[in-house]
């Protein structure tokens, strides 16, 4: 009896566990977004699509499940998901309000689209499904061009922990285009997080 004692923990540390099957983008390359600084102080949200390519796991969120990595002169504030037909366009200073733009129907869109986002902490992806992850994020320097490598996220998986890496840069620039940040653009595209 002893000898199936000793050996059990070997079994159960030594069968392999399948890898998550969570994608966020940006795995296989770097994906820089540029986008506007809000003119009037308000976080800024951007998004990428979560998939869960397992035919039988659900994924879950742990709290605080979001880093970003790299980040010079902006920090994380908080992470939510919303449906595939419910997404908020990246660069959105939210909370949304109904005087952004020029268009008041995509307006009430964003407000109500922001308005149906669900704490990434309280979120699960199902088998199959996606679902739109938006980062929100403040920029924290009056210097132009701030920048995140990209972003680490924590799930929970086949009754495990787990993390990855994305490549999913970001750079926040004053004006209308971010021509300014050449240099930031080129170190981000040749210096992909591990």
């Amino acid at each position: 009896m002893a000898l199936a004692t000793a050996l059990s923990p070997c079994f159960a540390a030594c069968t392999p566990e399948p890898d998550g099957t969570l994608n966020p983008g940006g795995v296989g390359g770097v994906v820089v977004t540029a986008m506007p600084r809000s003119t009037d102080g308000r976080d800024i949200v951007f998004g990428t699509t979560l998939a869960n390519s397992s035919d039988s796991q659900s994924i879950t969120f742990e709290a605080a499940a979001v880093d970003l990595i790299g980040a010079q002169g902006v920090e994380y504030v908080d992470a939510f998901t919303v449906g595939m037909n419910s997404q908020v366009a990246v660069g959105t200073p939210v909370p949304p309000q109904f005087s952004d733009g020029s268009d008041p129907v995509f307006a009430q869109t964003q407000v109500d689209n922001w308005a149906s986002r669900v704490p990434l902490d309280h979120s699960t992806l199902a088998p199959q499904a996606y679902l739109q992850l938006l980062v929100q994020v403040r920029v924290t320097t009056s210097d132009d061009c701030a920048f995140a490598d990209g972003i680490r996220i924590r799930y929970r998986e086949y009754g495990k922990r787990l993390l990855v890496n994305a490549n999913l840069a970001t750079v926040y620039f004053y004006g209308a285009s971010g021509d300014q940040c050449h240099d930031v653009y080129d170190h981000l595209l040749a210096t992909p997080i591990g």
